[in-house]
């Protein structure tokens, strides 16, 4: 049996407790949303298939990190061998945005490889303590991409996660990376068929 993509990403996500990392991955992986999340404990896994207009598939494995600092020696083991880190903050709460500095070391400092890292506003549903022009300047100073989420949002959540799967192929092209996995001998066609239909969008009660 051929396995369903082309290349394995290797992703994390990041950012301190309650700004909605697993509310997030449990929407790219088209998994039930629940009404409330259970706090990570240490490291969730989720995994998302993404198909490029180029039709290659690309299978992401999304780390999705605990932020409570007890956990942090635990987390930062998973940020060697990264293509792509997400740091999210929420727009609502100062202090998580206040934080985001701290997330972009610990990932620089542990992970010199080529990645790119992408500083995500969520919950834009609620009132705000962080304006997007803030997120906006932080991320240009940084080089970092830079997006708004909202949870009521799914399909453009879904669309801008998609949008960044297009831009690490991109940007990496052919290079070698130990974030990236390659399987040979797979033809995309006999598979598209079956990637999921992100069309339809709904809204829950989340944290």
């Amino acid at each position: 049996m051929t396995l369903p993509y082309n290349y394995i990403y290797r992703i994390i996500f990041v950012g301190d407790p309650y700004v909605g990392k697993t509310a997030l991955a449990s929407t790219l992986a088209l998994h039930p949303m629940p009404i409330l999340y259970n706090t990570t404990i240490g490291i969730d896994f989720f995994s998302v298939l993404t198909l490029l207009n180029d039709n290659i598939i690309i299978k992401s494995h999304i780390w999705d990190t605990a932020g409570q600092e007890y956990y942090l020696s635990i987390v930062q083991s998973y940020f060697r061998d990264i293509v792509g880190a997400f740091i999210i903050y929420d727009v609502s709460d100062r202090k998580t945005f206040a934080n985001v500095p701290r997330w972009l070391k610990r990932i620089n400092d542990i992970n010199l490889s080529k990645k790119t890292i992408i500083l995500i506003g969520n919950k834009t549903d609620l009132e705000r303590e962080v304006s997007k022009e803030e997120g906006e300047r932080y991320a240009e100073q940084n080089k970092l991409l830079f997006f708004e989420m909202s949870k009521c949002d799914k399909t453009n959540n879904i669309n801008i996660f998609n949008d960044v799967i297009e831009h690490i192929d991109t940007s990496m092209g052919d290079t070698s990376h130990p974030g990236i996995k390659k399987y040979e001998g797979y033809n995309s066609t006999d598979l598209i068929k079956n990637i999921p239909d992100t069309s339809s969008t709904n809204c829950c009660p989340i944290s």
